[in-house]
């Protein structure tokens, strides 16, 4: 029987590292520290359910293991806090020895602190602010990817119009396809489906329009996905470019197309039907 692995969220200090292991409900785990290797066992309510988990890590240095030095371990309802100690202070660049890690060993964020310095109580510290580039490598080894916008244009009013307009049609779009999977048929939520876009559509277009034209500038400045020649693949790629033809089909073409469409459906759902009467 091959025994699950719990999600475990690690954060060190120069002298410490803590590990939180995610399972509730855990009365006596199992922690073996041997140099560098710690092995966990315990039963309790995780990812697999209720059932038995352990993990097994090399760790990049060792730790202290006899009795007076051990780990802390720390029960709570909804986790394990492991506080193993350092055999020296130091601070590790990776928890691991080997720089692959397992697919269910995070980064506890909340407890991250930088190397030029402890947090302190009164002032609480942003590892973003600490180490941009660090966050960003450990997001993207986290999420499996990083997500590269244009920050200064996040802050934009115009970014909240564009979700808040696309929200409002989906709200009334997905519990209408759901009345279609079950052949219900209700009148009004019918009638929003089709009528809704004559407004949202035109708004939605538009906010997406101008996040695009204000995104050009930036793109310009930084040159952020464009490939200038000369390059050994003799190729060159420019954003903006490709952004401002995007920007005209988008709003001319593309609005016509769009709303021409819905048009047609409208008509269709929504024509008074004609009932026939047999005379007698």
């Amino acid at each position: 029987m091959v025994v699950p692995s719990p999600f475990v969220y690690w954060a060190q200090t120069d002298k410490l590292i803590t590990l939180k292991i995610d399972l509730k409900n855990v009365v006596k785990p199992d922690v073996d520290i041997i140099d560098n290797k710690i092995k966990f066992f315990g039963k309790g309510i995780g990812a697999h359910g209720d059932t038995q988990y352990g993990f097994s890590l090399d760790l990049f240095s060792s730790l202290k293991s006899d009795d007076d030095q051990g780990p802390t371990i720390r029960l709570f309802e909804n986790r394990v806090e492991l506080i193993l100690k350092k055999e020296k202070d130091a601070w590790w660049p990776r928890l691991t020895a080997q720089p692959q890690k397992p697919a269910w060993l995070k980064i506890n964020f909340d407890l991250w602190k930088s190397e030029d310095g402890i947090d302190s109580d009164e002032e609480a510290r942003d590892v973003m602010k600490d180490y941009p580039g660090m966050y960003d490598q450990l997001h993207k080894e986290e999420m499996g990817y990083r997500k590269e916008a244009e920050p200064r244009m996040q802050t934009k009013p115009v970014v909240f119009y564009l979700f808040l307009i696309w929200g409002l049609i989906e709200v009334v779009r997905y519990p209408f396809y759901i009345t279609q999977i079950y052949k219900k048929e209700i009148y009004i939520l019918t009638w929003l489906r089709y009528t809704l876009w004559i407004p949202l559509y035109p708004l939605g277009i538009l906010c997406e329009s101008i996040v695009i034209l204000r995104n050009i500038p930036y793109f310009e400045e930084t040159q952020k996905f464009s490939v200038s020649m000369p390059n050994e693949w003799n190729f060159a790629f420019h954003l903006p470019s490709i952004m401002r033809v995007y920007l005209l089909v988008l709003t001319f073409p593309g609005m016509f197309f769009v709303m021409s469409h819905m048009h047609k459906l409208r008509t269709v759902k929504l024509k008074p039907k004609i009932i026939i009467k047999k005379s007698k």
